[in-house]
C-alpha cells in the first residue's frame, strides 16, 4: 500500500508520536466533565461505563485503520467512498467538517476562558485584557502558526509538550480531590454504585465524545512508521492476535477483534474464499498504539471522574475546575495547563478538516489541491472562521451539544459500522460467484461440491457492524432527549 498522507511525508511518526496525538486528539472538552458523569452514573456504573466505551471506540478505532489499509485510502473520507460510494463520502465530508468546525470553536472558547483570568490577574482591567482581545491575540500567536505544517507529525513536540500538561492537570486535580476526600470521615458514605434512573443517560453523551479520535486516526495511521517498536513488548502476544500475518507468531489464532474486522467470524479461509489482503506490520503496530492511547486516556479518565465524584457526591459541575476557587494557586496553573491543550488542539482537528475540504474538491473537480498557497488559505479562512463564532457565542450550550453530539455519533459509532457490514455483505456477495460458476461442472462429474459461501447472517463482522450501528441510533436519540429534556443526577 502507499501508506502516506497526501503531504508527501510517509510513515515518518514513531508510535511513541502517534500515541501522544491520538492521547492530545482523545482528550477533549469532555475531560473535566467526568465527575458530572459519574455524579449521573455512579461510581461502579461510571467505571464500568467508561470501560465498555473505551472498548467499543478502540475496536472502531482499529476497525477504521484496517479498512484504511485494505482500500489504500489516506483520509476518513477516502475509506468511506470507496467502500460504500461517493455519496456517502460526501455525507461524511458534511458530517466530518461541521463536527471539526464546532470542535474548534469550543476549543477557542475554552482557551478564551482559560487565559482571560489568567491576564486580568497579571495585568489587571484594561481594554487589551478584555477576553475579546486576549483571544484574538493569544489565538493568533500560538494556535494559527501551528495549522500551517502540512502533517500532525510536524507539530509533535508541541504535542508532546501538551501530553506532559495533561498528566500534570490530571495529576493536579486528582491531589486537590483526594486532599478533600482526606478530610471527610467517610467519603464513601455519600457516593452510590449505581444511580438507577434515567439521569443516569446523562453520563453516556459526555464518555463516548469525551474518547473520541476518530477523526484523525487514518492520518496517524498513514503517518505511522512501517515498523512501530515502541509499544510492540507492552501487551501479551495473544492478545488480539491477528490472522494471516507474515510472522509466525501471528498465524496461530485469531483474536475476537482481528476475528471480527476481517469478518472471518466462525467461517475458515476454506469456507470463505481467499483473503483479500493481508495485515502489515503496520497495522499490527498500530492497533498496538490505540490500545496504549486509550488505555491511558481511560485510567487518567477513571481519576478524575471517580476522585471528584468522593470530593464532590452532591455538587460536581460539568467543568470541575469550577468546584474550586480563582484564589487557589493550583489551580490556576491547571487552568493554564488546561489552556496550552486546546492549544494543541485546535491544530490537530483542523487537520482533518483541511483534508476533507481537499477530498471534497477533489471529488468536485477531480484535482486535489495542495499547494502552499491553497494550505495557508484554508488555515487562515478556518481559523478566522472559528473565531468569529467564538467571540460571537461564548457559550455555545445545548446548540454545541447537538452538533457534536449527533455528527460525533456518526463518525464514531455509525460510519465504523456501516463500513463493517458493507464488508461483510461484499464478501458474502464474491464466495457465492465460484459456488454458482463451478457448482454445475462439479456435479456433472461427479466430483466433491465446492465449499459452503460466507454465512452473512453467521458473521460476527456483520452483527458487530449492525451493533455499531445500533449503538449509533441509541446515541443520536439520547443526545436529542437530553437537550429536549436536560437531566439533572441528583435530584438537584
Amino acid at each position: 500500500m502507499a501508506g502516506g498522507i497526501s503531504s508527501g511525508a510517509p510513515g515518518e511518526a514513531s508510535a511513541r508520536s502517534s500515541i501522544v496525538t491520538l492521547i492530545n486528539s482523545s482528550v477533549g472538552v469532555g475531560v473535566l466533565s467526568l465527575p458530572y458523569a459519574f455524579r449521573a452514573a455512579g461510581w461502579v456504573g461510571g467505571l464500568a461505563l467508561l470501560a465498555f466505551v473505551a472498548t467499543v471506540e478502540a475496536f472502531t478505532l482499529y476497525v477504521l485503520s484496517r479498512y484504511a489499509e485494505h482500500t489504500d485510502a489516506v483520509t476518513y473520507a477516502i475509506v468511506v467512498r470507496r467502500m460504500l460510494g461517493p455519496r456517502a463520502s460526501m455525507f461524511l465530508a458534511g458530517v466530518l467538517m461541521v463536527y471539526l468546525f464546532g470542535s474548534c470553536v469550543a476549543y477557542l472558547i475554552i482557551f478564551g476562558d482559560c487565559l482571560h483570568p489568567l491576564v486580568l490577574g497579571a495585568l489587571g482591567d484594561h481594554w487589551f485584557t478584555h477576553r475579546n482581545a486576549v483571544l484574538p491575540f493569544f489565538s493568533a500567536v500560538l494556535m494559527f502558526p501551528l495549522c500551517l505544517p502540512r502533517t500532525l507529525d510536524a507539530i509533535v513536540g508541541v504535542s508532546a509538550v501538551a501530553l506532559y500538561g495533561i498528566v500534570a492537570m490530571v495529576g493536579i486535580v486528582t491531589y486537590r480531590n483526594a486532599g478533600i476526600i482526606a478530610v471527610e470521615p467517610s467519603p464513601w458514605a455519600e457516593v452510590q454504585p449505581f444511580n438507577v434512573s434515567l439521569d443516569a443517560l446523562a453520563a453516556v453523551p459526555i464518555i463516548i465524545f469525551g474518547m473520541q479520535c476518530h477523526a484523525q486516526v487514518i492520518t496517524v495511521f498513514n503517518e505511522l512508521e512501517e515498523r512501530p517498536r515502541l509499544v510492540k513488548n507492552l501487551f501479551p502476544s495473544g492478545l488480539f492476535r491477528l490472522r494471516g500475518s507474515d510472522e509466525e507468531e501471528d498465524g496461530a489464532q485469531d483474536a475476537v477483534v482481528d476475528g471480527v474486522a476481517d469478518g472471518t467470524g466462525a467461517e475458515t479461509e476454506s469456507e470463505a474464499g481467499p483473503r483479500q489482503s493481508r495485515k502489515s506490520r503496520k497495522l499490527r503496530g498500530m492497533r498496538r498504539v490505540v490500545m496504549a492511547a486509550i488505555g491511558l486516556t481511560a485510567a487518567g479518565y477513571s481519576a478524575i471522574g471517580l476522585t471528584g465524584y468522593l470530593a464532590f457526591p452532591h455538587s460536581a459541575q460539568s467543568n470541575i475546575l469550577n468546584n474550586f476557587s480563582r484564589r487557589d494557586g493550583l489551580m490556576q496553573l491547571c487552568r493554564a495547563l488546561v489552556g496550552l491543550m486546546k492549544v494543541v488542539s485546535y491544530p490537530i482537528n483542523h487537520h482533518p478538516a483541511r483534508t476533507c475540504t481537499q477530498d471534497v474538491v477533489a471529488a468536485l473537480t477531480g484535482h486535489r489541491p495542495d499547494s502552499a498557497a491553497f494550505n495557508f488559505a484554508h488555515a487562515a479562512g478556518f481559523y478566522l472562521a472559528t473565531l468569529a463564532v467564538a467571540l460571537a457565542v461564548s457559550d455555545l450550550g445545548q446548540v454545541f451539544k447537538v452538533v457534536g453530539g449527533t455528527n460525533g455519533a456518526f463518525l464514531i459509532l455509525g460510519l465504523p459500522g456501516a463500513l463493517l457490514m458493507k464488508y461483510a455483505s461484499d464478501k458474502a456477495l464474491a464466495s457465492r460467484i465460484p459456488l454458482v460458476v463451478e457448482q454445475p461442472l462439479l456435479v456433472a462429474r461427479g466430483e466433491a461440491p465446492p465449499p459452503r459461501p460466507y454465512r452473512l447472517l453467521t458473521s460476527k463482522l456483520w452483527w458487530a457492524g449492525l451493533g455499531l450501528v445500533g449503538l449509533c441510533v441509541g446515541v443520536l436519540a439520547l443526545t436529542i432527549v437530553s437537550i429536549v429534556y436536560p437531566m439533572q443526577p441528583g435530584g438537584e
